[in-house]
């Protein structure tokens, strides 16, 4: 098992429309390294916005951090035709090019930008085309392809998740598993059990109802949830991917070591939850 911290919670350009103005991730990976974190999980645009001749200097300064690559988390509109599916596919595969040099084994994707109920039959069939390329293109590269259970995609409840995956049947395609709902956690588990054959990426963010928080104090009963990850035999990737104060309402009052504590917090808790993380 890996423990990730996401290298967008370090980036107040999350919120922001114009994701031009994300941090170089070279600013990143030191608060990352402080808090404790053994690996790294890679927002998209901490390698898009940058050329790609730059990747092999991120992963030398990672690795005089003692820090390894091991999540790239990318976001695909799938559904798109012409020139704009050709983009799309170029960029996902130049984020498993990423994945190679950087040495991380896993693509965590968006299953598109389109609730499964509201999807054209049209849309649907494009969606699956493209995600089989990005399969095949994956494989062959060695790569798990986890696909993110969250809103408005065609993964936004476990039937859905289940019925994308069953239409796909790809060996290498399994479930990046967030809670579908933060602040609703009496569903977890049964969702959890649902999926957890095909769960190889978890993430975890706390929530403690107004807003982000330690996972020690969310609605969800995280230890729960990672002891029973831990029983069944888990051993993918752990990936910490929002943390207390890494989104205040001003985003002036924004600040490293704040978002630092929380996530080294966060890390501790799992670590004494799971035992010998």
């Amino acid at each position: 098992m890996k423990i990730a911290l996401n290298t967008i919670a370090l980036d107040r350009a999350r919120w922001d429309a114009d994701k031009s103005k994300a941090r170089d991730l070279e600013e990143i990976l030191p608060a990352i390294a402080q808090a404790g974190y053994p690996t790294v999980e890679i927002w998209q645009y901490h390698i898009t916005n940058r050329d790609p001749d730059a990747l092999p200097e991120f992963k030398e300064a990672a690795g005089n951090l003692g820090l390894e690559f091991s999540v790239v988390g990318a976001y695909p509109l799938l559904h798109e035709e012409g020139d704009q599916r050709l983009e799309q596919m170029l960029l996902m595969k130049g984020l498993m090019g990423a994945c190679a040099t950087l040495g991380a084994r896993v693509l965590k994707i968006f299953a598109g930008r389109i609730a499964s109920g509201k999807i054209e039959p049209e849309e649907r069939q494009r969606s699956i085309s493209f995600l089989r390329e990005l399969l095949d293109g994956a494989a062959q590269r060695g790569l798990t392809v986890t696909i993110e259970t969250h809103g408005n995609t065609l993964a936004d409840s476990p039937e859905a998740a289940e019925a994308l995956r069953g239409e796909l049947s790809a060996p290498n395609l399994k479930y990046c598993f967030q809670p579908f709902k933060l602040t609703e956690p009496d569903r977890v588990m049964d969702d959890y059990e649902r999926l957890r054959e095909h769960i190889a990426h978890v993430h975890l963010q706390g929530n403690d109802g107004s807003g982000f928080a330690l996972l020690r104090d969310s609605v969800i009963d995280y230890a729960a949830l990672l002891r029973r990850l831990k029983e069944d035999g888990f051993d993918g990737v752990l990936g910490v991917e929002f943390v207390k104060d890494c989104h205040p309402k001003d985003p002036d009052e924004y600040d490293d070591d704040k978002v630092i504590s929380s996530a080294a917090d966060d890390l501790a808790f799992i670590r004494e939850v799971w035992g010998d993380a």
